[in-house]
């Protein structure tokens, strides 16, 4: 049979979605869109992978009906930049935006990451690129998981929308969370290894429900102008979010900075200025 036509068809943006409370893709259903003047909005499918794939973007229709081969990568024949937004219906996930320059050989890959945390990518087991999603106030607990919550206002008594709260663990690792518009962050990390349980026997080692562990605590708010990345109603920018300033977090109404933090096995851990409901920050 000899073949008349043949048609090909690139996927200008393509990304998966991480998360690092549970160190594994994101399964929630998300919506995945750009909105562009005169356009109206375009929204990602999501493919039998897991991955969000994203088809007629304005000004990209050369690209998308392009070959895909080497020599198409080398010199797309259309290209631009976009605003990617991801939210979470489900309400598990913080949402979040994002520029992408398309189309895109390969899964999105942010240019930006937090220095105390490990690369984002790959997924373990896995060899593509990720984006971080960041637990919601409103997230279940995954069974088994710790979490960390605390509400964390300015010296104005404004929250601090966005603002990053971290945790190192005993093994060197980092547990990330991110506050919502009104301040709430939520860090849900696994719980680290009992001390002891290398070099002590079973019969020597507490009660799991006696663990407790020490862990130094940060936290991390605000953009260029001192402001936050976003208003309370807004939806941040994944690099503005991840390249916030270090602030001092008040352990007590003089201001004496609060760097640990006692995590108990089975005990939310609600962190908080002494005699306030709330953490409160400074630069």
């Amino acid at each position: 049979m000899t073949a008349l036509e043949h048609v090909t068809r690139v996927a200008p943006f393509g990304v998966r979605f991480y998360d690092p409370a549970t160190a594994s893709p994101v399964v929630a259903d998300l919506i995945v869109g750009c909105s562009s003047a005169g356009a109206g909005r375009v929204s990602a499918v999501r493919t039998p992978s897991g991955a969000y794939a994203m088809y007629g973007l304005p000004g990209l229709a050369a690209a998308e009906h392009g070959t895909g081969d080497d020599a198409f990568w080398r010199a797309p024949p259309a290209s631009g930049t976009y605003r990617i937004q991801v939210a979470d219906p489900g309400g598990a996930f913080l949402p979040v935006s994002f520029e992408a320059t398309l189309p895109a050989r390969r899964l999105y890959t942010a240019a930006c990451g937090f220095a105390g945390t490990p690369s984002w990518q790959p997924v373990p087991g896995q060899a593509a690129p990720v984006i971080p999603l960041f637990s919601a106030p409103a997230r279940p607990v995954p069974p088994g998981a710790a979490v960390a919550r605390a509400q964390l206002t300015l010296p104005d008594g404004g929250p601090a929308s966005w603002a990053l709260l971290q945790l190192i663990l005993p093994d060197g690792s980092t547990a990330l969370g991110a506050a919502d518009g009104a301040g709430r962050a939520t860090v849900v990390f696994s719980y680290p290894e009992p001390p002891g349980l290398d070099v002590l026997p079973s019969s020597k080692l507490p009660r799991l429900s006696d663990q407790t562990w020490q862990l130094p605590i940060a936290g991390y708010f605000g953009s260029g102008s001192g402001g936050p990345v976003a208003g309370p109603e807004g939806v941040p920018d994944l690099c503005d979010l991840l390249g916030q300033r270090p602030v001092r977090l008040a352990a007590d109404h003089s201001g004496n900075p609060l760097t640990t933090v006692q995590l108990r096995y089975g005990r939310e851990l609600v962190v908080a200025t002494a005699a306030r409901s709330t953490l409160l920050i400074s630069p």
